[in-house]
């Protein structure tokens, strides 16, 4: 039998961020990455260089509404709750880059505690992010038209399962799987082959 080893990963907290931008376009310069859990939302400002990952800037904790971890009576109010609220956070992030100077690149990867398909989050009971799917035919179209009508610029949203985002970290590393404990339990398992952004080996983590 093979032997198990378990590890702690490094940048534990932001492990789905750092996948997230793992996922993003290999020549982005900037780019807006989300993990929206079900207490709080974790968000950052991704800089890249010459194809590889060489920094995040964490910003502060959002708290994620209620409803994020409520048996829901009604889950297509819950998810134009939580679509309204993730509207808010990547608008006002968007204009306070721009307003820094910096162009950020049109895609946003946002990490949600949900499975998801072709940009949908899938059906599954539950309380929270699946009830996104409630928001249009594809949920991830629905958002990135409204997040494009605010800000005044075509934007795209990739749904990414935060367990799935936390295992890119790892990518390239065979028989490997990502366990994260939080409000709920994450699992990601890593792909057998690496065709992500790479790390810089300097990557700096900046609060």
């Amino acid at each position: 039998d093979s032997a198990l080893t378990l590890n702690v990963a490094p940048h534990t907290r932001m492990l789905p961020l750092v996948g997230a931008v793992r996922s993003l376009d290999p020549d982005t310069a900037v780019g807006l990455v989300y993990d929206f859990g079900g207490s709080f939302v974790k968000h950052g400002i991704a800089t890249c260089d010459g194809g590889r990952l060489t920094g995040v800037r964490l910003l502060p904790q959002v708290p994620t509404p209620p409803v994020a971890r409520s048996l829901p009576e009604n889950e297509a109010e819950v998810g134009r709750t939580l679509a309204d609220f993730m509207t808010r956070v990547i608008v006002h992030d968007w204009r306070t880059v721009v307003a820094s100077g910096h162009s950020p690149s049109s895609r946003v990867v946002a990490c949600i505690a949900s499975y998801v398909r072709d940009n949908q989050p899938k059906e599954y009971p539950g309380a929270g992010y699946p009830s996104l799917r409630h928001i249009g035919a594809n949920a991830g179209d629905t958002l990135s038209q409204a997040l494009s009508r605010q800000i005044g610029t075509d934007v795209r949203v990739t749904f990414l399962h935060d367990g799935t985002a936390a295992a890119r970290v790892f990518a390239g590393q065979p028989h490997t799987a990502v366990l994260m404990l939080g409000t709920w339990l994450g699992v990601g398992f890593a792909p057998t082959v690496d065709r992500l952004t790479p790390m810089s080996p300097a990557l700096e983590v900046k609060l």
